[in-house]
């Protein structure tokens, strides 16, 4: 259970989202990384560490893995189902492409031999797509998309008997050109053109008369008259057959390979899961190496150990006017609550969203900018406080909206459950609120939940140092600079230095 809805965003793990969105390459791997989701399955979350990290280990090895932009194919399979009908060049061209953009993944996972990739080798369907449905497609498109003109032997017999009527064409109208213009016909002497396509000459309107033909098209001014000579009607007839015989035969080339398509959907729709999901393997090994994230320990022992963990946020968009400063968040069954103080913007909230960032991303399968000694617990339930949860809607005070949310944890937490509370207690009289707060971590202490709360009242500091089950840490502060270090000390309480 994820508690509240907009949990993701509070944590800053949208914005996670939206940066591996941009490594990918197709609409279906983007679609993939929007149906990212909290797992808790620790078999399953290691399997897309390790996925991820035999694709970060390639490219960091200096290959490039074969993924490129392909279309989604799945519009494409659903028309070429009905029987009968055929799919447009554009979208066989495009099967085409993402034809050999899967061969070119399959053989390259299946040959690479530097180090094993177990798990990116799993990935490759059992039932692969017949390669002879490449090879079809192949030999019928040229690399721009164009069809073939060897597609058939109809088909480049029609072309040829094009071609030789196309030069016939052009040398008849090029003789009449000449001799309507040597006559005076010609308007502005403009060459022979296109319309509706027949080809016609440009004659001035008051020779339209004079000009046997048809009559096709006039300008905006009225004062030339497109014209197809007498002379040429013939030749335009059959040039217009052959291009109806064209089209006949590429309906009936497209057909035959829609046919052929037809015959392998299932396996054309598994071999478009299988791109996707490589899609979204790649994407996140990008971000990793953005990171220089690693992948972690997935531990059984009740222990979360994150050495030297940095927020990803900000290693993606660093500011050279801050150094960015790694923490340690150690949490056992001894001391599952972790209470931090410290100065006003010393790093407190930076820190929980530090902490509760770095699990859930673990959590859906995405390395982590930590000490390759790092280890995990798997959690069943985040819960967070974070921010003004005041409610319009709800007609509840920021206080009231806490208050809410502590009834939440209080009645659904429990030993798989991680807890983070920001500025805990805060949002009524601080005499009150205080009070308040150590009643309600009392019992948080008693779910056997873990956590990390951020404070700054001192009763809940004594507390903490008196508690089993909990332990204080403080962020540091340069006393002599008056600067904030952002830097955490486990097992003593902070000073808000307020003065």
């Amino acid at each position: 259970m994820l508690y509240p809805k907009n949990l993701t965003s509070l944590l800053g793990f949208e914005k996670v989202r939206e940066a591996i969105n941009k490594k990918c390459v197709s609409e279906e791997g983007r679609i993939a990384i929007q149906k990212l989701e909290f797992n808790t399955n620790p078999a399953k979350i290691q399997l897309s560490l390790d996925q991820t990290d035999e694709m970060k280990k390639i490219m960091d090895s200096g290959y490039s893995f074969p993924l490129y932009t392909f279309s989604q194919i799945h519009d494409t399979l659903d028309r070429a189902r009905i029987p009968g009908g055929f799919v447009e060049m554009d979208e066989l061209f495009a099967l085409k492409n993402f034809l050999e953009i899967y061969d070119k993944c399959v053989s390259f996972i299946k040959t690479f031999i530097d180090f094993e990739i177990i798990c990116l080798t799993n990935l490759i369907p059992e039932q692969e797509v017949n390669p002879a449905l490449f090879r079809n497609l192949d030999n019928v498109f040229e690399p721009n998309g164009d069809l073939r003109a060897n597609a058939s032997p109809e088909l480049r017999k029609i072309r040829q008997e094009q071609l030789a009527k196309e030069s016939s064409l052009r040398k008849k109208m090029t003789s009449l050109h000449d001799q309507f213009s040597s006559q005076g016909y010609i308007s502005d002497d403009l060459a022979p053109t296109i319309r509706n396509g027949r080809a016609c000459v440009a004659v001035k309107a008051e020779y339209k008369r004079v000009v046997k033909g048809m009559i096709h098209d006039e300008s905006s001014t009225g004062q030339t008259t497109y014209i197809e000579p007498e002379q040429v009607v013939l030749i335009n007839n059959e040039l217009t057959e052959l291009h109806y015989r064209e089209r006949r035969e590429i309906i009936r080339i497209l057909t035959d390979l829609t046919d052929k398509i037809r015959e392998n959907i299932p396996q054309l729709k598994i071999g478009s899961s299988f791109l996707a999901y490589l899609d979204l393997i790649r994407a996140k090994a990008l971000f990793a190496q953005d990171l220089k994230a690693i992948k972690p320990i997935i531990n059984q022992n009740n222990k979360v150990e994150i050495i030297q963990g940095k927020h990803p946020l900000l290693l993606l968009n660093p500011n050279e006017n801050h150094k960015i400063v790694s923490n340690d968040f150690i949490f056992d069954i001894e001391t599952r609550l972790l209470l931090i103080s410290g100065p006003n913007a010393g790093g407190k909230s930076v820190a929980l969203k530090t902490f509760g960032l770095l699990q859930y991303m673990l959590q859906t399968g995405i390395l982590l900018p930590v000490d390759e000694t790092s280890s995990f617990k798997i959690f069943d339930q985040i819960f967070a406080d974070i921010g003004d949860q005041q409610s319009l809607e709800d007609d509840l005070s920021t206080y009231s909206a806490h208050l809410t949310n502590m009834k939440h944890f209080l009645t659904h937490a429990n030993k798989k459950t991680l807890v983070l509370i920001d500025e805990f207690g805060t949002g009524t009289e601080p005499e009150y609120g205080g009070a308040i707060a150590e009643t309600i971590l009392e019992n948080i202490v008693e779910t056997g939940a873990y956590g990390l709360i951020t404070t700054h009242y001192a009763n809940l500091k004594v507390y903490a140092q008196n508690t089993d089950g909990i332990q204080n840490g403080a962020m540091m502060y340069d006393i002599r600079s008056l600067t904030p270090l952002y830097k955490m000390v486990l097992g003593e309480p902070g000073r808000s230095y307020a003065l």
